[in-house]
């Protein structure tokens, strides 16, 4: 990733490295060791913000208590892709991006290895449509692969993840024969600066998903 933002910033009008500023969301468990890590190698010669991301507390379900990691101390889990919302706010990387003109953001996750951090074509492609926001997707191989999809809910489309889809659902093929609800989310977001601080950050609130995961637990 280090490497194709160099290249592509040198290869910009600018011919600096530098000038695409990169912003990493860490986890709270490895924040410092990561920014160590960076600047053992001069941030590899990038201009890069990290910030954390945050935490809620663990639960059962379906009775909502609260899960014991040690019997002092409550279980904690990241909150979630949905996390780098609040952690921007929280942190004041928006500020940051507004302070520094920047109007359009290409977000990824970075356990992917094959993506292209700013992806001229993805980004190009929204910013000439004029789209507030994009979400690039790959078709999934199987009805039971574990990746959340696109779909239209009440006429708008969102993300469901994969623990929401009944195999029914998931096994569902349209009539050219592909997967009704084929196209994977790979995390791989564009966004305009406007839409993510007029219409993102206003309704934070209405975003809370519940995430069944297996939690280790404290019980003596």
């Amino acid at each position: 990733m280090v490497e194709r933002i160099q290249k592509l910033g040198l290869l910009s009008d600018k011919r600096d490295a530098k000038c695409i500023p990169f912003y990493i969301m860490t986890s709270p468990l490895n924040h410092e060791k990561t920014k160590s890590y960076f600047e053992k190698y001069d941030n590899f010669g990038l201009d890069v913000t990290f910030f954390p991301q945050g935490t809620l507390p663990a639960m059962t379900s379906p009775e909502g208590k609260m899960i014991l990691e040690t019997a002092a101390s409550l279980s904690l889990a990241p909150d979630g892709n949905g996390g780098i919302y609040p952690a921007m706010v929280k942190h004041g990387v928006l500020a940051d991006m507004e302070k520094r003109g920047i109007k359009y953001i290409h977000a990824f996750g970075v356990d992917n290895a094959l993506v292209k951090p700013a992806d001229p074509t993805f980004v190009g492609y929204c910013i000439q449509q004029n789209a507030d926001c994009g979400n690039k997707v790959l078709w999934k191989c199987s009805p039971g692969e574990k990746v959340g999809v696109v779909a239209t809910k009440g006429g708008k489309p969102c993300i469901v993840e994969y623990s929401d889809i009944s195999k029914e659902m998931s096994e569902k093929k349209g009539d050219d024969g592909r997967l009704a609800f084929g196209a994977g989310n790979i995390c791989n977001h564009f966004y305009t600066l406007d839409f993510l601080t007029n219409v993102v950050v206003p309704n934070l609130g209405n975003m809370y998903h519940i995430a069944r995961k297996k939690i280790p637990y404290y019980d003596e």
